[in-house]
């Protein structure tokens, strides 16, 4: 059975989505990967910060002991009604408190 998959990228700090890329594939790669987000060739969303979802994020930032990123990112998660892809153990609190769901990477033994 083949599964769909769309991706949101929280787009208040486009950096942080390339600078992985840039350090372990190099410059020629990441600008790549960038060019195929943006015309929509891959299945990432861009997703912009606008003056609600800096609200409901603040107010998630303000709650919860998380970085404001990862408030973006719950935030967009709620909204969207999609399961957050994170490997952060900060965020497990918004799972605890049944605001948004994880899927989980990495190693979660820790």
């Amino acid at each position: 059975m083949e599964r769909s998959l769309q991706v949101f990228h929280v787009h208040n700090q486009p950096g942080r989505g390339i600078l992985p890329l840039l350090r372990t594939l190099g410059e020629n790669r990441a600008n790549a990967f960038w060019k195929d987000v943006t015309r929509g060739t891959i299945p990432i969303t861009l997703i912009e910060p606008s003056r609600r979802r800096v609200r409901e994020a603040s107010l998630l930032k303000g709650h919860f002991p998380i970085a404001l990123a990862d408030a973006f990112a719950a935030q967009v998660s709620m909204e969207k009604g999609v399961p957050l892809m994170t490997g952060d153990p900060e965020l497990v609190l918004l799972e605890r408190e049944g605001l948004i769901s994880i899927d989980w990477l990495g190693d979660t033994s820790t």
